[in-house]
């Protein structure tokens, strides 16, 4: 018994670590997605303002949830604001893979030559796409897990 409160305990506190850094990292996010057509950098494309909104909407509410999280947060409230996330990461992912303001085809040049770097347009095709999947998957698994916390009794004997 002793265990297992040790355990929930490290939990909680892994969970808090986790909406800080989260936090922190979808702030910053936010900053990279507006300031990066100000940085020119030759794989940008035109279409990356059609995925901005995307962008900032993912990681805004993924920082306003952390931060919700970091003042509230039961396990079930946990769970369906991970669904949301799972739900605006699927949406950033499809406009990125739809979209696709990347171009690495002529991207880079070192002393003089250039660099092949189209395969790149490829390999992050693949990812947004992989992206996708596991945001389904992730998603689904938090709705079992929101619906599980809601349907099963709290095991102290709480209401």
């Amino acid at each position: 018994m002793h265990n297992e409160i040790r355990r929930k305990d490290t939990s909680a506190r892994n969970r808090l670590g986790s909406y800080i850094s989260g936090l922190i990292f979808n702030t910053l996010f936010i900053f990279l997605a507006i300031k990066l057509p100000e940085w020119n950098f030759g794989f940008i494309t035109g279409e990356y303002e059609h995925v901005l909104f995307a962008l900032t909407l993912s990681f805004g509410l993924q920082a306003s949830g952390n931060l919700m999280l970091i003042l509230y947060r039961p396990l079930p409230l946990h769970h369906i604001t991970q669904v949301v996330f799972n739900g605006v990461s699927l949406y950033a992912s499809y406009m990125l893979f739809t979209v696709f303001p990347l171009d690495f085809s002529n991207a880079g040049s070192f002393l003089g030559k250039k660099l092949p770097l189209s395969p790149l347009n490829t390999v992050f095709k693949v990812l947004f796409g992989v992206s996708m999947a596991v945001s389904v998957i992730s998603g689904l698994v938090n709705l079992i897990k929101f619906i599980r916390t809601i349907v099963t009794p709290p095991e102290d004997g709480a209401p």
